[in-house]
Parts: structure tokens; C-alpha cells; sequence
């Protein structure tokens, strides 16, 4: 380390330079950044499960659709119905949106005495108003319509706006949102009038939530690091080193992250602000050292090279376990971890080069620093003295009841953490006040039921147009109707039955629907030729794939999936001998997102202990006190995920990157803390006075990042959306449980003589 920081001083200018090139270079890329966000490439990439989805909605239509609630008294009157009709036909003009659907364009099936009857309710209401109240119960009646579409009292109605696929980028969704609402409002409605959910409208005010939270929560945390920075030396060097340093690391990852990725995603874009925090530890622990060797009489030269050989050894040691805990993401087979992952990692390797580098080539251009203790700087730093003194004195006197309450502390974490329950629930993630937060409770109290599951059926032979096939689907439907978190079910044998009932009312109740396959043939023949619409939602064009749809309470991902999953068993053993069951739908995929998210943070969580351990012990030379080490670095993630399963209902997954985060950050104080420890240790017999040593040298430098690092998170907390806020509330709390675990157990650890270092 000595030899690499005298050469880059030899060639500073050199170095420098070719930093500059470096950084104009990513730079370049990192200005033509852009967010683009589409749910498949995030979440499913080769997934056969979503391509198999994509297929169907190729088939049928797309579950990415806006719903947008009307509330209005006398909603069905000719002035209202005019309104309405308008704000759809702006609406289908719009080149972002592909269909609209509502009850005007539902279809009402009568018959005269001759002929099979099909209008829409859009012509039977502005032709016939006076029968409003007939065709509201009409509306009602219909299997196809009921409980959907318009309430009963006819003061509410569902606007459907299918606005693409979930395979689309979707960029500045939110304007699109915006552009819906907007059409109703040209028309007449006022915004209180109008309410939005569905699956579409939650990502796209997700992703503008996020982004606002992140642009205007950034520049704060950056004023504040900054401050915390002067604050803590009481000069500017430091913190003009950490802005440029800071600076470059998030230019190099960003700038990556276009070149490998083209457009940022919501996770990715919150890259910079993490390693913009991170950047700082290692900035000052150098500085810290610095002064603190520039303090103790040592000439600039030689001030530098000790900094880069004592801490700078730790600090490549903490970015290496850094790096690991970050990329562990990568084994989460999900695309939206991989390239965070990827970027974290790889930010963390940039923020140790530029610091490694630049911090002794800077350190040799500016004069020697006077010395710490003097000045404003002296009275933090006298602070932090009795700080450590207490620390010291408190671990050498009490070493087992500071050992045994981390112990108690760490069984009442195991418990909690045993408790917790995973769950994704989107339209929760916003704050009570939030257009999506209201427009969910509306639905709830008028349209419950607004998550779709698909369940679609395919014939092994011939096509599916078999009575005993539909009479079995009938019985079906009834079986999953009565599921406990299933609102309402409908499919092809809906409309048979009511075209049926339309036509020989005599005998529907006998025979529902024919008894024929001709039969069956014949009614899709004539519905068709009678101008009935959007047959292609129930069946395929060669009848040989049906669509039964299945509208399901609003719960989280996994519970959806769970209930397809029944779904499924009951469509398998009702019609599997027949055809090919198949159940789908975006918000089902998910659920089985969350499944694999689960396994591969699990499976991420083991690399990253295990790798973290095996460097904790070569950072150590001792096998014992590598793993002795990793108490402090687990005892975070169990208090974060404790704090879930005693307080929360549900753990949102979202807070599963937290745990990666945590302990790709946590580790970094241990490994100083060891590290200075077996220096101290090997100079003096006295455990408390290496102790003390290390408190004063690493422990100075701990505390301080700990603080800045606590404040940097902080601001995050101020977000309404809960993705971002947990990362301000959680983040700080690992930290504080870290820096605890840090110098209370570690220090009354080799007090007790577990961590000894042989000589």
C-alpha cells in the first residue's frame, strides 16, 4: 500500500489527469440517462411463465389497464351519459391508450319474438331514459356485469383504460395517468369526482413517488453529509475532498449503468444516493487518520503513508466485504436486483479507488493541517473523547453484563425474526392522503374486487365447443365463487346462459345452455351476427383456448398467488382430464416473484455471510475471531427483520434490499475496529489499554461515520411512499445497532479474552 500511494504521488498529475478522462467518459453516457420502466424486464425477464402470460394477452387482452372510478349522482342521466361517451372517445384517440370499456359499451342481450337482440347501453340510455331504472337492473342481473362495471344505485361507474402491455417500457407513466384524467375533466367531471387503482396506476405513481422522494430528498442529504463533514473537522479540505470524490464514484456508476443498461430503472436510480453515503466512510476514515498521525508529530510525508498503510489496508478490506454484500443481489434471479446489485457493487469498488487514490494525491498538494485538538474542532473532538473513555471503562469493568445483554438482545431478534411474514401489497406503500390510497378505499366500498385472475383453458383436441366441457365449467365457477377471497366469476358460459335465457326463457332453467356442440356453434354464429362485440375476450379465434375471468379482494401478491394456486386445483380436478389449465394474470406473476425474490435474497444472504466471514478472518488472521466477528454484522439484520415480525402485520418485501444494504454497510466498522485492535494488541500485554488504543484511533473515525451515515439516511424517511421512507428509517436503525455491537461487544469481547491476537 506504501508503494502504490508513493507512486500515485510521483505522478499526480498523471493520475489526476487520467481521472479526469475517466470521469468525462462515464459522464458523457451518464447526461443521456433516462427512466424507463417496464414491469417484465424488471421483474420476469426469460420467466416461461410470464412469456406464456404475454401470449394469452397477445390472444385475448391485457390486465395492464388504469381503472378510473366516476362518482357522480344521476350518472346515468342523457347530460351525464353524453359526458361520459365523450371523455371515452378522447380517450380512445389517445395513441397511449388501446381500448376503453365501461358500462356503455357492455352489451344488453334481449330478444323480440323473432330475433336475438344486442345494444349497447350507451344507445339504451340516451334512446330510452325514461327506462333507466330497468336497465340499471339489467346491468345488475347480467353474470357478465354484476356487482362491475355501474352500482346499482347508478351514482358509480368503472372506467377500464387498458394502456399496454406489462412487457412495454413505460415512461412517464404518471402523465399518461394525468392524460386520463384529464379527458373526464374537459368533459365536465371535476377531480373529486374521479378516483384511480389497478395494477398500472400503482406503478406509475410508484415510480413517480420514488423519483420525487430521491430528487428532492438527494440534494438534502447531500447538504447535510457536507455539513456533517465540516462539522466534524471544522475545515473545508475535508469536504471539498469528499465532494469530488463523492462526485466521480456516482459519475462512474451512473455512467456504467447507461452504457450496460441503456435506461435507468426505479431501483437503479436510487444507486447514487446510496453510494453517494457510502463514499463518505472511507473518505473519512482516511482524513480521520490523517490528522490524527499529523497530531502525533509526524512529518506530511510520512502522516500520508501511514494513513494509506493502517487504514487504507482496512478500508480495501471493507469495500471487498462491501462489494460481496452488494453483489449477493445478483443471485436473486430477478433483473431489478441484478443491475442494482451490479451497480452497488461495482460503485463500492469506485468509491475505494477514487479514495485510495485521490485522497493522498490531494493530501500532498494542500499544507500540513494544524493540528486537531486546537481550534472549534477541539471541542467535538473532546466530545468524542469521553465518549470513548466510557466505552473503554464500561467494557473493562462490566464485560459480562455487556455480553450477556447482546446476548438476550440477539434471542429476542431470533424470535421476532421467526415472526415475520412477507407479503407485497402495492397500493399500501402510500401514505393516506395519496390519490392511489383513496381511489383503493372508493373501490373497496363501491366496486370491491379490482385484482383479476385469469384462468385459461385450452382443448388437448378438437376445439372446446363440448356441452359437457361447459356444464362442467358452470360447476366450476360456482366452486371457485364460493373461495373465500373471490368477488365474482365469468366466462364464455355466462353469455351461452344469458342468450340462452334470452331466447327460450322456458327452458333455460332446465337447460342453461345447449346440448350440442351444433347448439353452442350456432349461438357463437348468431351472437356474432346480431353485432355482438368483443368475443375475442372469452375465446379464441379457432375456439380452441377459453378465458374465464375471476375478480379476487385486494390482497398482496402472495395471497393472490395463492388463491390462483386453489384456483388452479379446482379448474385441475373439474377439467384436467379435458384440457390444459392454465391460471395467469399480472399480479399472480408477482406473488411468484416474491417467491424467488425470497429464495434468492436467502440464498444471497448465505453468500454474503459466508464470503464476509472468510475476509473477516484473512482481515483478522484468526479464524476464531474472523467468525466471532460476524456477530455484530448479523445482529442488525435480525433487529430489522425482529422489528417486522413483532410490529408489522406484514413485512413488505421492499424492505428485503434494506437487509443487503445493512449489512454491506455494517461490516465496514467491525473490520476497522479489528483490524486497529490487532495492531494495538500487538504492542502492549494491557487488553484495556489496546482497547482504549483502538477506541481512540478506529473507534474516533467509527463514531463519526456512524453519525454522518445516520444523518445521511435520515432524509429518507421524510418520503410518503414507503419504499423509499423505510430506507431513512431502517438503514440508520442497523447502523446505530452496529456501531453498538461494535464497541460494546467487540471491546468486552477481548476483554473476556475471545479475541486475542498471538504475537
Amino acid at each position: 500500500m506504501i508503494s502504490y500511494i508513493r507512486f500515485i504521488i510521483r505522478y499526480r498529475l498523471l493520475v489526476l489527469a487520467v481521472f479526469a478522462a475517466i470521469t468525462v467518459f462515464f459522464g458523457f453516457f451518464f447526461a443521456k440517462a433516462s427512466l424507463s420502466t417496464s414491469i417484465g424486464e424488471l421483474f420476469f425477464a426469460n420467466n416461461p411463465n410470464y412469456e406464456k402470460y404475454l401470449e394469452y394477452n397477445d390472444d385475448f387482452s391485457s390486465d395492464f389497464v388504469v381503472l378510473v372510478g366516476v362518482s357522480r349522482q344521476g350518472l346515468t342521466s342523457p347530460e351525464n351519459i353524453a359526458r361520459l361517451d365523450a371523455a371515452q372517445r378522447n380517450l380512445e384517440r389517445n395513441p397511449n391508450i388501446i381500448r376503453v370499456e365501461s358500462f356503455l359499451t357492455a352489451q344488453n342481450i334481449s330478444s323480440d319474438d323473432e330475433f336475438l337482440l344486442i345494444e349497447s347501453y350507451l344507445n339504451l340510455f340516451l334512446d330510452e331514459p325514461a327506462r333507466q331504472d330497468h336497465f340499471l337492473e339489467a346491468i345488475n342481473a347480467d353474470p357478465m356485469t354484476r356487482d362491475w362495471l355501474l352500482s346499482q344505485k347508478g351514482d358509480a361507474a368503472v372506467v377500464l383504460v387498458e394502456t399496454g402491455s406489462a412487457k412495454d417500457a413505460w415512461e412517464g407513466g404518471h402523465k399518461v395517468i394525468e392524460q386520463i384524467l384529464d379527458a373526464f375533466v374537459q368533459e365536465g367531471f371535476v377531480a373529486e369526482e374521479l378516483y384511480q387503482a389497478g395494477l398500472s396506476a400503482i406503478m406509475a405513481a410508484s415510480s413517480k413517488e420514488a423519483l420525487f422522494s430521491l430528487k428532492s430528498i438527494l440534494p438534502i442529504t447531500a447538504i447535510l453529509l457536507f455539513a456533517m463533514v465540516f462539522i466534524m473537522f471544522r475545515r473545508f479540505w475535508p469536504v471539498v475532498i469528499t465532494m469530488i470524490i463523492t462526485g466521480m464514484a456516482v459519475t462512474w456508476t451512473m455512467g456504467l449503468a447507461v452504457i450496460l443498461f441503456e435506461n435507468l430503472n426505479i431501483f437503479t436510480s436510487s444507486v447514487p444516493g446510496i453510494i453517494l453515503i457510502i463514499c463518505f466512510a472511507d473518505v473519512i476514515h482516511l482524513c480521520s487518520a490523517y490528522l490524527i498521525e499529523c497530531g502525533r508529530g509526524a512529518p506530511k510525508k510520512e502522516a500520508i503513508e501511514r494513513m494509506g498503510h493502517e487504514v487504507g489496508t482496512a478500508c480495501a478490506f471493507t469495500s471487498i466485504t462491501t462489494f460481496f454484500g452488494f453483489v449477493a443481489m445478483t443471485l436473486v434471479p430477478v433483473p431489478l436486483f441484478q443491475q442494482g446489485g451490479l451497480l452497488l457493487g461495482f460503485g463500492v469498488a469506485a468509491a475505494l479507488f477514487t479514495a485510495m487514490t485521490l485522497v493522498p494525491v490531494f493530501l500532498s498538494f494542500i499544507p500540513k493541517p494544524k493540528p486537531w485538538r486546537r481550534g472549534s474542532a477541539s471541542t467535538i473532538q473532546a466530545w468524542v473523547d469521553r465518549r470513548i473513555d466510557q466505552i473503554a471503562r464500561l467494557t473493562f469493568y462490566w464485560p459480562k453484563l455487556v455480553m450477556g445483554f447482546f446476548c438476550i438482545f440477539f434471542v429476542v431478534c431470533l424470535a421476532g425474526a421467526f415472526m415475520a411474514r412477507f407479503e407485497t401489497r402495492f397500493s399500501e406503500r402510500f401514505g393516506p392522503k395519496h390519490p392511489i390510497s383513496i381511489g383503493v378505499e372508493w373501490f373497496e366500498n363501491n366496486f370491491p374486487g379490482t385484482t383479476s385472475l385469469y384462468l385459461y383453458i385450452d382443448a388437448k383436441e378438437g376445439d372446446l365447443l363440448a356441452p359437457e366441457l361447459f356444464s362442467a365449467v358452470l360447476e366450476l365457477q360456482d366452486e371457485v365463487a364460493a373461495l373465500p377471497t373471490v368477488v365474482h366469476v365469468a366466462s364464455l358460459a355466462d353469455l351461452f346462459a344469458t342468450m340462452t335465457r334470452a331466447i327460450n326463457p322456458e327452458m333455460a332453467d332446465l337447460f342453461p345452455i345447449p346440448q350440442t356442440r351444433q347448439g353452442l356453434a350456432q349461438l357463437l354464429l348468431l351472437f356474432e351476427s346480431s353485432g355482438g362485440e368483443n368475443l375475442e375476450k372469452l375465446i379464441s379465434a379457432d375456439r380452441k383456448s377459453m378465458r374465464i375471468v375471476v375478480r379476487i379482494e385486494d390482497v398482496g401478491v402472495i395471497e393472490t398467488t395463492a388463491a390462483g394456486d386453489e384456483i388452479y386445483n379446482l379448474a385441475q380436478k373439474r377439467l384436467g382430464a379435458q384440457t390444459e389449465i392454465t391460471v395467469t394474470g399480472l399480479k399472480y406473476l408477482l406473488g411468484d416473484w416474491v417467491d424467488e425474490v425470497l429464495a434468492g435474497q436467502r440464498n444471497g444472504l448465505i453468500f454474503a455471510l459466508v464470503t464476509i466471514a472468510i475476509f473477516m478472518v484473512i482481515a483478522t488472521r484468526s479464524f476464531k475471531i474472523g467468525l466471532l466477528s460476524m456477530f455484530p454484522n448479523v445482529l442488525p439484520l435480525l433487529a430489522l427483520l425482529a422489528w417486522g415480525g413483532f410490529f408489522w402485520e406484514v413485512v413488505d418485501t421492499d424492505t428485503l434490499p434494506v437487509l443487503m444494504i445493512a449489512i454491506g454497510i455494517g461490516v465496514d466498522d467491525t473490520i476497522h475496529f479489528l483490524v486497529r485492535f490487532g495492531h494495538e494488541a500487538q504492542k502492549t500485554d494491557d487488553r484495556f489499554e489496546a482497547v482504549r488504543q483502538t477506541l481512540s484511533y478506529a473507534g474516533r473515525a467509527i463514531f463519526m461515520t456512524s453519525i454522518i451515515l445516520v444523518v445521511g439516511f435520515l432524509p429518507f424517511a421524510l418520503s410518503s411512499y414507503f419504499s423509499v421512507k423505510i430506507m431513512g428509517i431502517m438503514i440508520p436503525a442497523c447502523l446505530v445497532v452496529a456501531l453498538f455491537a461494535d464497541v460494546l461487544w467487540v471491546p468486552a469481547g477481548a476483554e473476556l479474552g475471545l479475541c486475542r491476537w498471538k504475537k
